[in-house]
């Protein structure tokens, strides 16, 4: 008889069972030691978790975009105004949700610059005062 696929959900409680109850308890060749044991050997300041937004990031869409003298970069056919002034007339690594258009991530040489958000040009938002 033949099953259904494993949803998502299901293929993940698996996996997260088969790392936390076989992989991290099982002895390391090289090391002499399981990861759980290796892991927690460190002192707690060399210990650390990566979030759950840093890790989804490393696995966005990239491309790459040079900044305008204006600040502002193209990617699918939209503008962002960069996060940095230092940015400005270099390229940079743009990380992206596609189902997310309203801002993408800017990198330069490693290094995160933070968001750069949608930029409407010509468009003032409500309540937005603009000041002579």
């Amino acid at each position: 008889m033949h099953q259904p696929p494993l949803t998502i959900d299901q293929a993940n409680e698996y996996l997260a069972a088969l790392i936390g109850q076989d992989y991290h308890r099982r002895i390391h060749s090289s090391t002499g030691q399981t990861p759980q044991e290796r892991f927690f050997s460190f002192p707690q300041e060399y210990r650390r978790f990566v979030s759950k937004n840093a890790l989804a990031m490393v696995f966005l869409p990239r491309a790459r975009s040079r900044v305008s003298k204006t600040g502002l970069i193209h990617l699918n056919n939209l503008q962002y105004l960069v996060p940095s002034a230092s940015l400005y007339r270099r390229w940079v690594e743009v990380r992206y949700d596609p189902q997310e258009r309203s801002r993408v991530h800017c990198w330069h040489e490693d290094q995160y610059y933070g968001e750069a958000h949608l930029f409407l040009q010509g468009v003032q938002l409500r309540n937005q005062k603009i000041r002579h």
